[in-house]
């Protein structure tokens, strides 16, 4: 089998058995971890303004995370599958280059 050259800074987002992308997963989250989520809000003219918002998770409650945001000093309370760590890969790009599926305990 062709094992893909996928360089990202660091090696922990690939396979070490066949190069593709590991699966992210959301548990593994942890106090400390910068994440960042989309967040939106409607103007005074009621358009839908996007942002994005970067933060560090200060807690877990089960599958929410509570986020501090030290630019705007502010807290999130928001759930696990809102929020993606900040140099994880992009989603695009497993569906470009595939997703892990190997059955091995640590890769």
């Amino acid at each position: 089998m062709l094992k893909p050259n996928i360089s990202f800074k660091t090696k922990k987002w690939t396979c070490k058995h066949c190069g593709l992308l590991k699966d992210i997963s959301k548990w593994r989250i942890k106090i400390g971890d910068s994440v960042f989520f989309n967040t939106g809000h409607l103007d005074k003219n009621f358009e839908y303004i996007k942002t994005t918002t970067h933060g560090i998770v200060i807690d877990r409650q089960n599958k929410f995370l509570t986020v501090l945001d030290q630019n705007k000093n502010q807290t999130y309370f928001i759930d696990q599958n809102e929020v993606y760590l900040t140099n994880s890969p992009a989603l695009f790009l497993y569906h470009m280059y595939g997703k892990c599926a190997c059955k091995h305990d640590k890769n």
